[in-house]
């Protein structure tokens, strides 16, 4: 049980001033020459320091020492960074498919860390460990959500940051990733001159999107028809999963339209796909329709002239 004595939002600051200095040793120190060590009473009067500081339910030195060491110790400039949890963002491409998102981040040790629910609005706190690591997880919509988060050490000074979510679908989850390929990727001409790097060909980014993105639609149009097809009229088996098949068809089209060098997006794009929907029986299938269906997009470009020479 916390006790009444000690600073709830501040436990070193035992004048309840907002904040930690040398004015909290003096008069803490003040206090203990005039009562000495003692335990403590249930109910804190209102005319009372806060003099429990480590929380013990007594008043002895070493509630003085705490805050002399807090001083001593903090020295190092405030600082904090978060992110979404590694593991449910594999590509690194700011796209979770999971709504119950983990946030990962590091500050000050021992820091307060104050968070505010983007949904709810509800505050909560935590505490960073003696590394300065923390950790939370939210119930999240899709959509972008931005997440206040107020850090404060055991001096109360205070450091404020927004982290940004994107709680998307499999589709999103692939056009960020595709999008993110496609900004990062260069290439090396001779024209104008040897050496000269170049970006991606606008028409051919345009005919990668559509393939990538058809063959998705294809994909889950043909699980749970609604509309009419681009390309591939294939009837699946009963059973497949939308989203683990069509996530299966853009890979085969990915890996099918890039070099090895983009691999390692397309595969963990992938694979953030089958952890999110681990929990299916089976979803080999699924997998496997996608497959074919991305074959078949891939099968329907070959001849379609985009890497004539004009």
């Amino acid at each position: 049980m916390d006790s009444s004595w000690q600073n709830p939002l501040l436990p070193n600051d035992v004048d309840e001033n907002q904040g930690v200095n040398p004015l909290d040793v003096l008069r803490i120190i003040n206090e203990y020459n005039r009562t000495g060590a003692r335990e403590l009473p249930s109910v804190k009067p209102d005319s009372e320091l806060y003099c429990d500081v480590n929380g013990d339910w007594r008043f002895d030195p070493t509630d003085i020492l705490t805050i002399i060491n807090s001083i001593n110790r903090t020295r190092q400039p405030m600082f904090v960074q978060s992110a979404v949890d590694a593991d449910q963002d594999l590509n690194r491409n700011g796209v979770v498919l999971s709504h119950d998102v983990v946030i990962r981040g590091t500050t000050n040790p021992l820091s307060f860390v104050d968070v505010t629910d983007p949904i709810s609005n509800a505050a909560f706190r935590i505490a960073a460990d003696t590394l300065g690591l923390f950790d939370f997880s939210l119930r999240l919509p899709t959509g972008v959500h931005e997440i206040p988060i107020t850090v404060m050490d055991d001096l109360g000074r205070k450091i404020p940051m927004v982290t940004q979510v994107r709680v998307g679908t499999v589709v999103q989850e692939w056009n960020s990733a595709a999008l993110n390929a496609i900004r990062d990727w260069r290439g090396v001409t001779d024209d104008p001159a040897p050496g000269t790097r170049f970006t991606s060909e606008p028409p051919k980014v345009a005919r990668n999107l559509a393939m990538i993105q058809g063959a998705m639609f294809d994909t889950m149009n043909a699980i749970a028809p609604a509309y009419e097809s681009f390309l591939a009229h294939v009837i699946p088996q009963s059973g497949l999963h939308p989203d683990v098949a069509a996530s299966a068809a853009a890979y085969r089209v990915a890996q099918g339209l890039y070099t090895d060098m983009e691999l390692p997006t397309w595969q963990a794009t992938f694979e953030e796909t089958l952890r999110e929907f681990a929990m299916i029986d089976s979803f080999q299938p699924s997998i496997e329709f996608g497959f074919a269906m991305g074959d078949a997009v891939l099968n329907a470009r070959i001849k379609d002239g985009s890497d004539a020479v004009v």
